[in-house]
């Protein structure tokens, strides 16, 4: 068997600034603290606008993991570049590689702690061009896309720090990729934006341009894998589906980000235009269909769009 003790807080820790913790203590202490919420029922007070926290636990958390017993097995531990990657990948080198450590990092530093959290899998978020318009409040949450000025040809240059940032995971021992897509590009969209309004349907993806979406896709696949060596599992063409991504209704019109809905019947034929631009490819890339921002579409319907999952 495999023993683990944690120490998880001292008894009435009061942290005054949170600021004081590096990123690093503050991702294993948050994930640390987790554990404890989940293990026992003590009680935890965070005071707004002290920034004071609270543990109280009068003894340690022992966790026993015993190896040679297999209950389930969990492919890959993940996270997304969505959004701040494509701006953190242009950092100076020295903040960039720090925070590359911090996330997929399986190292141990001089005092045998770990150097990160050791992901297994990353996201890259396949952007729909919205970062060449100006309708999206929040600037960091919008995106590019590898088609060039004229929306006519490739530019592989574009999208920088996310590229960037696939190498320093794989450099890292990141094993498995995934792609996916918060909107069909803007120039595949009904209403031209990277968001919907009421006036699009069921979805802001403009089916007479399907294969031309599908067909982009499976060509940034084949870029990456050939060019950049990065093989991606899998590529997620839609993604939390379920809400409606509308608009708002200022003046002119904006939104908060990057995001496009679809019915199952959409969904359906999106994947049946995708899977034969892969196929004659020749690229493994699997196709994950069931996407869904809320749990509870795995086990029941939800609005009138349906059962996501």
């Amino acid at each position: 068997a495999f023993w683990v003790q944690y120490q998880v807080m001292p008894n009435n820790l009061e942290v005054p600034e949170m600021k004081v913790f590096s990123l690093r203590n503050y991702i294993i202490f948050s994930l640390l603290l987790l554990v404890r919420l989940i293990a026992t029922a003590d009680y935890v007070a965070f005071q707004a606008g002290t920034a004071s926290l609270t543990c109280d636990s009068s003894d340690p958390l022992v966790i026993t993991m015993d190896i040679s017993v297999r209950s389930q097995q969990i492919k890959s531990f993940g996270a997304s570049d969505c959004w701040t990657i494509q701006n953190v990948g242009n950092w100076p080198e020295d903040k960039a590689t720090a925070i590359a450590d911090l996330l997929f990092s399986t190292a141990l530093d001089e005092n045998g702690q770990p150097k990160g959290i050791g992901l297994s899998l990353w996201r890259m978020n396949r952007g729909a061009g919205s970062s060449r318009q100006n309708n999206i409040s929040d600037p960091w949450r919008r995106a590019d896309c590898f088609l060039d000025e004229a929306m006519a040809d490739y530019d592989w240059q574009r999208c920088s720090g996310q590229r960037k940032f696939l190498q320093l995971a794989k450099s890292r021992g990141v094993a498995h990729f995934t792609a996916f897509c918060n909107s069909p590009v803007i120039n595949m969209t009904r209403n031209g934006n990277a968001f919907c309004d009421p006036s699009v349907g069921t979805t802001n993806l403009d089916f007479a341009k399907a294969d031309d979406f599908s067909r982009y896709l499976a060509d940034v696949l084949v870029h990456f894998r050939d060019a950049e060596g990065i093989n991606f599992d899998c590529i997620s063409p839609v993604n939390e589906p379920e809400w409606d991504w509308n608009q708002n209704r200022s003046n002119p019109p904006r939104a908060g980000q990057e995001g496009c809905r679809y019915n199952n019947a959409d969904i359906k034929r999106l994947v049946d235009a995708l899977y034969p631009q892969l196929q004659s490819r020749g690229l493994e890339t699997e196709i994950e269909v069931c996407e869904s921002g809320n749990i509870e579409y795995i086990y029941s319907n939800g609005d009138e769009k349906g059962n996501h999952a």
